[in-house]
């Protein structure tokens, strides 16, 4: 291989050059020469080049400007009985292990390893084009899957890296790998549906036109102010878990945003108008499409290799159109996503990993997908985890659980722009100021506030004691017990009014039956304003509430 003008070498060759005279019958045979344990070389920054020890050991060749200074480059094989890096308990070694040392320095672009395995050491059944690399991982103290082309006729594999590491060619150990799915799985499919990723984008909540209502978002959609603009703002709805769902609108607005799947982390963009209805509702839904990713993910993640590689959106959603007129996938979509029956949707999966015709089309597409661990699976090996049937009951029973929970929608609010616009030689008109309700004890200038929860504060008497929206209407955030403060939910809204439970939080933590109290919040020109608190439990006190639902007028 050839980098730059001149290729350099610094292989380290040993020669055995015994000369034989002759041979008589007592003569003693020849020794096997023991193989060379390690070779070092001064590798030049700007020319790059190779080193490798000889008699088949390890080879790496390393590009022009992939180091930042010449360094030196050295390559260990590390002997069978050391405990360099430890062992690997989900994969079975396939050849020696080999240290590659850069001299303390990194490489700046990929350099191309390539290192032997031994098809002897195959276990039973497993073809070699399933050898794959891991390296070790000092920080973490465990070996990481790495992948890598296998080359059957010369018995290589070969893998661009970016880093120095002990090396050793493995394949599965399904057998532990099948030991370890249960934690592993129970792991995986909670941080998948749970978990919300950090937005890496600014997302504004509130502007001067418009502001995000996520009480019903329950932390699966995001919505962001992008353009604060009085007549056509900006708006972005943000998916910041790790499965895909549906944005659609419900009401509100005119037609938009547009249906639209998002993958995760995915972010959809549009323009509103502010002369139509508000607020607009968005829901984000786990439709049938939807759900047939979810399904295809579980599918690769009971797999070997997901935990340490994990793949890109775009990776599902290709493996997902390739097995999508697989029966048992669309089977178990369909039971996971409308009978919520977990253990229905573990027999299809179950019934899947134990066929050989439909995991072959799987694997098949899942390497087709460029999905680098595909080629390391054996349909044999995948039959045995179709054998830890409670296992994966389990995750499906989890997940059906949180379907049959699962609802998700917000609001973005706006007020009209009721301005009108200027001519040549005409001044623009004033706006008319809105109507307010009367309030006992209170002033019109006092009550109308640009937000829900600034209007909702100011009846508990100061921002400093509203703690914030409750995760529902039984379950409040974690608070500080020692002040007094309270948390709020909306609990029902009709046209301009909605109506908020409001509960003291600290109570509520307890579960000491917290009193509840309830607020008319009514839309007043674009801001907000408290009515009066609601009389809906004939045990609440008759001095805190006035008004009945829903409310007159």
């Amino acid at each position: 291989m050839r980098f730059g003008s001149r290729r350099v070498y610094s292989r380290v060759l040993l020669l055995a050059l015994p000369i034989l005279v002759g041979c008589s019958a007592g003569s003693k045979p020849t020794p096997t020469p023991t193989p060379q344990r390690d070779v070092a070389a001064q590798v030049s920054a700007s020319s790059g080049g190779e080193i490798g020890l000889p008699d088949g050991g390890a080879t790496l060749k390393i590009p022009p400007g992939a180091l930042a200074a010449d360094t030196t480059v050295s390559i260990k094989r590390v002997a069978p009985d050391a405990t360099n890096g430890g062992d690997f308990e989900l994969g079975t070694s396939a050849g020696e292990r080999f240290q590659v040392d850069l001299g303390g320095r990194t490489l700046n672009q990929q350099a191309l390893l390539e290192i032997p395995f031994d098809p002897s050491l195959l276990p039973q059944g497993t073809d070699a084009s399933q050898v794959f690399l891991a390296y070790y991982d000092g920080t973490a103290e465990q070996w990481v899957y790495a992948g890598g082309m296998v080359d059957t006729q010369k018995n290589v594999i070969i893998l661009p890296i970016t880093h120095a590491s002990w090396w050793n060619p493995f394949t599965w150990n399904w057998g532990a790998w099948i030991a370890v799915l249960d934690k592993m799985l129970k792991g995986n499919v909670t941080d998948f549906l749970q978990a919300v990723a950090l937005l890496t984008e600014e997302c504004p909540q509130i502007g001067q036109s418009v502001s995000v209502d996520a009480s019903g978002a329950n932390n699966v959609v995001q919505g962001c102010v992008q353009k604060d603009d009085p007549q056509t703002p900006e708006l972005r709805v943000v998916n910041p878990k790790s499965f895909y769902f549906e944005v659609k609108p419900l009401s509100g607005g005119n037609g938009y945003p547009p249906e639209t799947m998002l993958a995760p982390g995915d972010s959809l963009r549009f323009q509103a108008n502010t002369s139509d209805p508000s607020p607009l509702v968005i829901s984000a839904d786990i439709t049938q499409k939807a759900g047939l990713y979810l399904v295809v993910d579980l599918v690769i993640q009971m797999l070997p290799g997901f935990n340490q590689l994990g793949f890109q959106s775009s990776t599902l959603a290709c493996i997902t159109e390739k097995a999508s007129d697989v029966s048992y996938v669309t089977a178990a979509t369909y039971a996971l996503l409308v009978a919520h029956d977990g253990a229905a949707a573990a027999e299809q999966l179950v019934d899947m990993l134990g066929d050989s015709d439909a995991m072959g089309r799987f694997i098949t597409g899942a390497k087709d997908c460029h999905y680098g661990p595909a080629s390391t699976w054996s349909v044999e090996g995948v039959k045995q985890i179709g054998a830890a049937t409670s296992t994966i009951i389990s995750a499906t029973d989890f997940i059906a659980n949180y379907l049959l929970n699962y609802e998700s929608h917000l609001s973005f609010s706006w007020r009209a722009d009721r301005g009108v616009p200027e001519t040549p030689g005409r001044p623009a008109e004033p706006e008319t100021p809105p109507t307010v309700p009367s309030i006992p004890g209170h002033k019109s200038s006092d009550h109308l506030f640009p937000t829900i929860e600034a209007a909702l504060a100011d009846w508990v008497g100061g921002s400093d004691r509203l703690f914030g929206e409750c995760q529902s209407a039984r379950t409040a955030p974690p608070l500080d017990l020692s002040q007094e403060s309270y948390c709020f939910f909306l609990m029902e809204e009709r046209e301009t009014t909605r109506l908020y439970g409001i509960t003291s939080a600290p109570a509520q933590q307890q579960r000491l039956g917290a009193h509840v109290f309830h607020v008319f919040i009514r839309s007043v020109g674009g801001g907000w304003i408290w009515i009066k608190p609601a009389c809906i439990n004939p045990d609440e006190p008759p001095d805190l509430c006035d008004y009945n639902w829903p409310p007159p007028g």
